[in-house]
């Protein structure tokens, strides 16, 4: 029942993305932003078909790339080879460090992101 519950909402999660920009694609509508702040980041956010296509990627990556990069490797590193750290140090550390590289959003983006790497 669980597996069947994780399943739909990966189908969910999925597909009604990927459903709305296939219906956008075709009916061809023009970007619209429900606010203001929105229309001023517009720059940041995918414009064209090859724009939105590149920009899943990137999300999916970059996910992928930093759990394995911090909860893998870093881990395992401080925990194991060379330094034999205790497992609760070893994950303080990798979660600051994961913080750290997120220092572009500010003190709460880098407080928020350690606390969650920590988890």
């Amino acid at each position: 029942m669980v597996e069947a519950l994780i399943a739909l909402f990966v189908i969910i999660s999925v597909a009604l993305p990927v459903g709305t920009l296939i219906w956008k694609k075709l009916t061809k509508r023009p970007l619209k932003y429900p606010s203001a702040a929105l229309k001023s980041f517009s720059y940041f956010f995918p414009a064209t078909w090859t724009e939105r296509r590149w920009w899943v990627f990137v999300c999916i990556t970059a996910g992928v790339c930093e759990e394995t990069l911090f909860r893998g490797f870093m881990l395992h590193y401080l925990h194991v080879f060379p330094w034999t750290l205790n497992l609760t140090l070893a994950l303080l550390i990798s979660s600051v460090i994961f913080g750290c590289n997120h220092l572009y959003q500010g003190a709460g983006g880098v407080a928020g992101t350690a606390i969650v790497g920590f988890d």
